[in-house]
């Protein structure tokens, strides 16, 4: 059996014990969490659910009990041993942001790396994926309040992971959002959980995101009353569906080359970090389009992190590169069979993606048009102008009826998911 990540073992928290005023924030609460699990902790303002949380980051201490995290007690561990717990095992999402107002982006983003000994080339490489990950990467020289809510909350975000840690932990990170930005976090959160295989747990009370937890516990008056475990997301990671399928659900942007090499890469290079990862991800793109040999692959391998590699060692490099060339032959005779294009689901789900990134309004019908024209994009019946003439094209013509800049800017963004 698997070995929890965090375990509570009858921890109370008390606030003013024996006191009229006495609150109790936790009250003798026993749970496990395991990697790779998405938890969320839900119930009203004031139930304790963010103590919990506390609890496990190490920002509170039980008034009795063990906080067992990646097996150490953080509530007897010293105050060095604490930090360097900060550092490397948690990372922390707070609905206000808590961006240092006198310190650009970029230092914002770099803080926690701070005491950390690593080179300066690999912190700047490291913010540069985070950057271009969450889109931030224009905002990197200005202050935080130059930045609108949904950009900070990214920034955030990116310090957060700036060192990679084993567990996020997210207190009610949509609080101060709209709509629009709140379902950008939210899906922020279930990457982080199913591309980064990190440890998840949101502290919620809005029941519109349950759906994402793999378990739910239901707090109250510092209990926890309940714990329901969601059958319908378990169901949905059952269905016989292929790994690359669930892949293109999960990144609609990405190409069919990108995605094949994240299957590959994702088997290949489990213990490895998420820059990692990105780096042999990038260049195993370029030698399924031809653009680079599978001695490029073997070189960022084997270069040492300061030359832009993942520092292996040379023949572990070597066997490295051996298993990756023959997954993505087996991929790419996947790829290669009837049926292995877009679903109809995974149509659907571009769609919806480009629809709320460009933050286009559409009536129904032409969503359904543009589905339509990403349909014959994929299969290559029309060409990249055409696509634009036919979102430019008024809908009676048998267009979409988009004005020409958003026309322009919807017909380049789908011209980069289908290039090859």
């Amino acid at each position: 059996m698997a070995k929890p990540i965090i375990q509570l073992k009858s921890v109370s928290v008390v606030y003013q014990p024996g006191e009229v005023s006495e609150v109790w924030g936790a009250r003798d609460v026993s749970l496990e969490i395991f990697t790779q699990e998405y938890i969320v902790f839900f119930g009203p303002s004031g139930s304790g659910k963010s103590t919990l949380l506390n609890l496990i980051a190490g920002l509170e201490k039980p008034s009795k009990g063990q906080v067992i995290v990646n097996d150490q007690d953080v509530s007897k561990i010293s105050e060095q041993a604490l930090i360097e717990f900060h550092r490397t095992t948690t990372g922390i999402i707070f609905q206000a942001f808590y961006l240092i107002s006198n310190l650009s982006v970029k230092d914002n983003i770099l803080l926690p790396q701070m005491f950390r000994k690593l080179p300066k080339k690999v912190r700047e490489q490291k913010l540069a994926s985070l950057a271009a990950r969450f889109g931030i990467g224009e905002v990197l020289v200005k202050k935080p309040n130059e930045l609108s809510g949904g950009q900070q909350q990214r920034v955030a975000a990116a310090r957060a992971l700036i060192n990679d840690p084993l567990i996020v932990l997210a207190d009610e990170p949509v609080g101060n959002l709209d709509s629009k930005n709140a379902e950008i976090t939210m899906q922020l959160l279930q990457e982080l959980n199913l591309r980064d295989r990190k440890t998840v747990i949101l502290v919620t009370h809005d029941p519109r995101y349950l759906p994402y937890a793999d378990r739910i516990y239901y707090v109250k008056d510092g209990s926890v009353e309940k714990v329901v475990v969601n059958h319908k997301k378990q169901k949905i990671d059952s269905k016989a569906v292929s790994e690359l399928d669930k892949l293109a659900q999960s990144f609609p942007y990405y190409s069919s080359q990108r995605l094949m090499a994240k299957l590959v890469l994702n088997e290949v290079l489990l213990p490895y970090s998420y820059s990692d990862l990105e780096k042999v991800e990038e260049v195993v793109e370029k030698y399924l389009l031809k653009k680079a040999t599978s001695g490029d692959i073997q070189k960022v391998l084997d270069d040492p992190y300061e030359k832009g590699g993942i520092d292996m060692y040379s023949q572990k490099a070597k066997q490295t590169l051996d298993k990756i060339l023959d997954l993505l032959k087996q991929a790419q005779a996947f790829a290669a069979k009837p049926g292995a294009a877009l679903s109809q689901q995974q149509l659907r789900q571009l769609s919806k993606s480009l629809i709320a990134e460009l933050a286009l309004s559409l009536t129904l019908p032409q969503q359904n048009r543009l589905n339509e024209i990403l349909l014959q994009r994929m299969a290559d019946k029309i060409s990249d102008e055409e696509v634009f003439k036919r979102l430019d094209l008024p809908f009676k013509d048998g267009g979409v009826g988009l004005n020409k800049r958003t026309a322009h800017n919807l017909s380049r963004k789908i011209q980069s998911i289908f290039e090859e």
